[in-house]
């Protein structure tokens, strides 16, 4: 192609990739890079490409058009992070359960931050989660749930300092295997 780096990248980009060539140089091996490339007529397109020594000072530079995966992780991070900025709103304790893999996730929320007594609290509701066999569980609700697939509510308690604290939970299917546990402070 006999174009330069500086012709089709930024300048701080052309420094990466040129380093990128002299080590594929120096070492003789196949070195992987991602790279942005601007284009006057589309903008700027994503690349990923596979550097190898061809000669002593030339190498081969394969590469291939990965703007729309880099569009859609970019989405994607940005609705993580939308995601987490909402659930760090709610002041609500919100569990993530999968019980076929018995996996109970606690979302990152400010009722932690908010309740002083939240260490006791998620103890005692992980503990109805999983009390020993013959005696009712939490889990019966999410399996309830899980093979309605309806959302499913109710009240319930625990004690806290000699304090019975009061939930209404709100728990709904995520999928045929996860439910989402909402449960707010009564």
């Amino acid at each position: 192609l006999h174009t330069s780096l500086g012709e089709i990248v930024s300048a701080q980009e052309s420094e990466r990739l040129q380093t990128a060539i002299d080590h594929t140089l120096s070492q003789r091996q196949t070195q992987a890079v991602q790279y942005q490339r601007r284009n006057s007529s589309t903008g700027t397109a994503w690349f990923d490409a596979r550097l190898s020594p061809l000669t002593e000072d030339t190498v081969v530079w394969v590469a291939r058009d990965i703007s729309e995966a880099k569009i859609t992780e970019q989405k994607l991070q940005r609705n993580e992070q939308e995601m987490r900025r909402v659930f760090e709103a709610m002041s609500d304790l919100i569990l993530v359960i999968t019980p076929s893999q018995q996996d109970l996730q606690l979302m990152p929320t400010r009722y932690t931050q908010l309740e002083p007594a939240a260490s006791e609290v998620l103890e005692q509701t992980f503990e109805k989660f999983f009390r020993p066999q013959g005696q009712p569980s939490f889990l019966k609700v999410v399996d309830q749930v899980l093979t309605t697939q309806q959302t499913k509510s109710f009240e319930y308690h625990i004690r806290v300092d000699d304090q019975v604290v009061w939930f209404s939970a709100s728990i709904s299917p995520l999928s045929s295997e996860a439910v989402i546990w909402v449960a707010r402070d009564i």
